[in-house]
């Protein structure tokens, strides 16, 4: 028997009914629109650049769509004029005519590349010229999408705000993506070619991103734009531009492979510093040998990585069997145990470890994880040495394989959830979040992680206001604010045996505490409680159990409200 999904995200009998209560614009609502757009003293020129697709089956729907664009300042880059190929014949190439690109800024401040198969939504022009109104300097503007199918929406594209992982991996930005005409003009894209559109924009987005800084790309949380086909898409040609990017940016060792999961999309492996720095695994523990007994085996025994030590911090082990392993332990130069009485205490408890930790990079890993791959170390090592990347997590699995782990969330009312928990071991998500290497705001301490540098100077975990609970994605928004990414990678699975080793909080001080140690979270962390989490669409919803749609969707600086149907029940 299959397996439910917890992803209500994919039905599109599910989907088609929250369009219907909260992503169908009524007429007020598009005179409000079309009120705001006429209030702007910037009303800047859009070329719509059209991009053929063999076997298109009516190339009226993009001039249609644009007939009904409430903002009205826009052009249709003619193919006569700009020699763009209509329908290639098979084998040959869609390019970007060298003719066009030197007319770009003489002919429209922002150019709007679409595949004849997509329809823009009647806002969509206006949205982006109000977000513009916002972030004038942006290079890169885009939103989310869907499928029109029959007159019905399905398949909707919910996209996070700029990710510079998970564009490696797959064109997560898509459709519609309007660009500065300068930005382009910066890149040469007159090289780029493919035999795919999808292909093609996908190598323009990853050139004029990179020549742009994070804050002027600009993501918009609304579908603003339908294909009535699947995205024309290569994933072998796909691994190349990847490839071809990489190199432009002067990275060495990277290789791209099909994604385990999802073999359309890329895994990319950076390598190791040569030599491979040394890694020190900080496991703190109390008695409990079937949980410390197998963590400590599989670090030491089946883990591949050529240069790692494992701290032990004993938080006053009784039991004759723990202790009995733990005396083991010395016959293993790679191992040490640190014996530490104080009442418990994680974020002190870890400190401690890290102060005399050997290694430039370490990792905080739970006594109750077990090794799953013996590559698991070298992954995150290799993540977690790029100057860029601030911390790294893993994938973990409940012991029954579901997922337990894949990166964190900040939501509405002060909430902090795991994203996509409970997901089935090899469930993709619906864009490909469970199989590819992203970002996210914060990962689980229970393994993660970091160079040793970075740790102490932003002052480790906080073993005073924080002792047991949020002590990790507290330490994750302090590295944030350092202008690091937190990244979560699939390619590192573990099981993780949650909640087994302290149980879980039911006596009534443990609940004081929690409850003390969230109020001291969010005062020391305001900026998820006043603005939207940047990797968590606010039209999605993680639920304890399940993805579903946010209801209403929640408010967000580029997103349109209309407060009389969608009321502002928070703000945050």
């Amino acid at each position: 028997m299959m397996e439910e999904s917890i992803f209500r995200t994919v039905n599109n009998f599910n989907y088609q009914r929250w369009v219907q209560e909260f992503d169908t614009l009524k007429g007020s609502e598009l005179e409000f629109i079309d009120q705001k757009i006429k209030a702007l003293t910037i009303h800047p020129n859009i070329g719509i650049l059209p991009i053929s697709i063999p076997g298109a089956a009516n190339r009226n729907w993009l001039k249609g769509s644009l007939d009904k664009q409430i903002y009205r300042n826009w052009h249709i880059l003619s193919s006569n004029s700009f020699g763009v190929r209509d329908l290639p014949a098979a084998g040959t190439e869609f390019v970007l005519p060298p003719d066009l690109i030197a007319k770009l800024t003489k002919s429209a401040a922002f150019i709007l590349p679409l595949p004849l198969n997509a329809i823009l939504r009647r806002h969509a022009l206006a949205q982006f010229i109000l977000a513009l109104a916002e972030v004038p300097d942006a290079d890169i503007l885009y939103a989310d999408e869907d499928i029109l199918q029959n007159g019905k929406r399905s398949g909707p594209r919910f996209k996070t705000d700029w990710d510079p992982y998970l564009i490696l991996g797959r064109n997560y930005i898509g459709i519609p993506t309007l660009y500065r005409s300068e930005a382009i003009l910066r890149v040469n894209p007159a090289e780029l070619r493919s035999r795919n559109i999808d292909n093609l924009l996908y190598a323009l987005t990853l050139r004029v991103c990179a020549a742009t800084a994070p804050d002027k790309i600009v993501h918009i949380p609304s579908i603003l734009c339908h294909r009535t086909e699947e995205p024309d898409w290569n994933g072998a040609e796909a691994r190349k531009v990847v490839l071809a990017h990489l190199a432009e940016q002067r990275f060495q060792g990277v290789e791209i492979s099909p994604a385990f999961l999802t073999p359309k999309w890329n895994r990319v492996r950076f390598p190791l510093p040569d030599p491979p720095p040394l890694v020190s695994i900080i496991v703190p523990t109390r008695d409990r040998p079937e949980l410390i007994g197998p963590c400590v085996d599989g670090i030491l025994n089946h883990t591949d990585y050529p240069a790692l030590e494992v701290i032990v911090v004993d938080n006053g082990t009784t039991s004759p069997e723990a202790l009995a392993i733990l005396n083991s332990l010395r016959n293993d130069r790679r191992a040490r145990v640190l014996r530490d009485d104080r009442p418990f205490n994680y974020s002190q408890l870890n400190n401690f470890g890290a102060t005399l930790a050997n290694g430039k990079i370490l990792v905080l890993l739970n006594n109750d994880i077990q090794i799953l791959h013996a590559d698991w170390l070298t992954e995150l090592a290799s993540l977690a040495s790029r100057p860029d990347i601030g911390a790294v997590g893993a994938k973990l699995l409940y012991p029954d394989f579901r997922v337990q782990h894949a990166g964190v969330s900040f939501g509405p009312n002060k909430t902090v959830l795991h994203q996509m928990r409970f997901a089935q071991r090899h469930e993709t998500g619906p864009t490909g979040e469970l199989a590819l290497l992203r970002c996210t705001s914060a990962v689980t301490g229970a393994c993660l992680a970091l160079r040793k540098n970075l740790y102490f100077e932003v002052g480790g975990l906080n073993e005073n206001r924080l002792r047991v609970a949020y002590n990790d994605v507290d330490l994750c928004r302090r590295i944030a604010r350092k202008g690091l990414v937190i990244v979560w990678t699939p390619f590192a699975e573990l099981l993780h045996h949650e909640s087994v080793s302290r149980g879980l909080t039911v006596k009534l001080t443990d609940v004081d505490r929690e409850a003390t140690e969230s109020m001291a979270f969010w005062s020391m962390n305001p900026e998820f409680y006043e603005h939207p989490d940047p990797f968590h669409n606010p039209q999605i919803e993680f639920q304890v159990e399940y993805v579903d749609f946010a209801r209403p969707p929640r408010p967000h600086r580029f997103r349109l409200e209309f407060t009389e149907r969608q009321p502002m029940l928070f703000h945050y």
